[in-house]
């Protein structure tokens, strides 16, 4: 049947978004948050009463149904502008969800709400750049993290020598500062650690392995974190990405959530991308850490043939 030939069914939209919701296995919440409509809106429109406008074109768009149609069997009117003026602001919040900013200190809360002695993390952060943890609050709770259960894996993808012939020798310079940064860096937060701990390693390519990135560009800088939760079990419980920037020019530091399910089309899969890439860059590393009921008793088994050799400080 045609858009144009149809006729008000609130009954038929009801069945719809009900099917189309089961289908892809979505709770009222989960997709009222996937949308940016109340639960209550979803629950009305199930129910055969139709809410506002706008929850109607904001449904038919997360399920890629023509949000004319839904209008038309809503019994609703809008303008093409008003369509669109809806489905802009819908497609720049799915952006901002994807890739969701925080504050350190938002961040820091993330973790310290699901850190704690019976239900560790380990954090993998790829050291790109010199870059300090600032701030005494900042320093005072990453101790309290550590103290409470976090373990700490700076991978460097550079070597302190033995490079390629084809390296420039400026390069060279960059990725020898980079190393001997993450080296200082790495005995700092064991130093912020319970005595005896070993919760923080520092782990660089193998001789015939190294892994050689482009210098971040000098406008911000940038670090890239995976971090996997526990449960009381020591099993695997949910795992961030999430990329840690220090501004050059001023703003204040920020991290930012990287949620490829959170967002949709090219934003979610520039999300899905980025995950994908960097959870594959240290897989190796996120799989030889195996976690002790204690931290001192924790062990880091790497493979022979992989990518990462260990560095003693």
């Amino acid at each position: 049947m045609s858009e144009t030939t149809l006729r008000p069914d609130p009954e038929r939209l009801a069945q719809r978004l009900k099917a189309l919701r089961q289908e892809r296995n979505l709770s009222h919440v989960a997709l009222a948050r996937l949308a940016g409509v109340s639960t209550r809106s979803i629950k009305s429109i199930e129910e055969g009463t139709i809410p506002r406008y706008d929850s109607v074109l904001r449904l038919a768009s997360v399920f890629g149904e023509s949000p004319r149609e839904w209008l038309q069997l809503a019994g609703l009117n809008a303008s093409d502008a008003q369509i669109e003026r809806v489905l802009r602001r819908q497609r720049s919040e799915q952006t901002a969800a994807a890739f969701r900013p925080l504050s350190p200190g938002d961040y820091f809360r993330i973790l310290e709400s699901r850190i704690s002695p019976d239900t560790p993390a380990l954090m993998v952060a790829v050291i790109l750049s010199r870059m300090a943890l600032r701030g005494e609050d900042n320093r005072a709770r990453t101790k309290d993290l550590l103290a409470n259960g976090l373990r700490l894996a700076l991978a460097v993808p550079f070597p302190a020598d033995q490079f390629p012939p084809h390296i420039h020798p400026s390069l060279r310079g960059f990725y020898s500062q980079t190393y001997g940064h993450a080296y200082s860096f790495a005995k700092e937060l064991q130093a912020m650690a319970p005595a005896g701990s070993r919760q923080v390693k520092l782990f660089k390519p193998r001789p015939e392995r190294i892994m050689l990135v482009q210098p971040p560009a000098l406008l911000n800088e940038l670090r890239p974190c995976i971090t996997r939760f526990f449960d009381k079990n020591r099993n695997p419980a949910g795992q961030h990405v999430t990329f840690y920037t220090r501004f050059t020019d001023g703003r204040p530091d920020r991290w930012t959530l990287v949620e490829p399910a959170s967002g949709f089309g090219e934003e979610s899969a520039r999300a899905e991308e980025s995950r994908s890439i960097w959870e594959g860059y240290v897989s190796e590393l996120l799989e030889s850490w195996q976690l002790a009921t204690k931290p001192e008793k924790d062990s880091v088994q790497l493979p022979d043939s992989g990518d990462w050799q260990e560095v003693k400080f």
